[in-house]
């Protein structure tokens, strides 16, 4: 990647309860791997997007596996 090329990275993102009163759950799935990422709430999500803006900007490879 050159300097002039974008950073850039894609998620779908899906958010519900599986109860009333219960707190939100998120996943986020990747689209271009189609890897997932379960959170049991919305901090935790926006978390791990915070990280994962780190690490594209660092250049650093991504994580292999979900750590949320």
């Amino acid at each position: 990647m050159n300097a002039d090329s974008p950073i850039y990275q894609s998620y779908l993102l899906r958010i519900w309860k599986e109860s009333t009163g219960e707190e939100w759950r998120v996943s986020l799935q990747e689209v271009a791997t189609s890897k997932c990422y379960h959170f049991s709430c919305l901090a935790a999500c926006f978390e791990f997007l915070n990280s994962q803006m780190v690490v594209l900007k660092s250049g650093r490879p991504q994580p292999t596996k979900s750590i949320y």
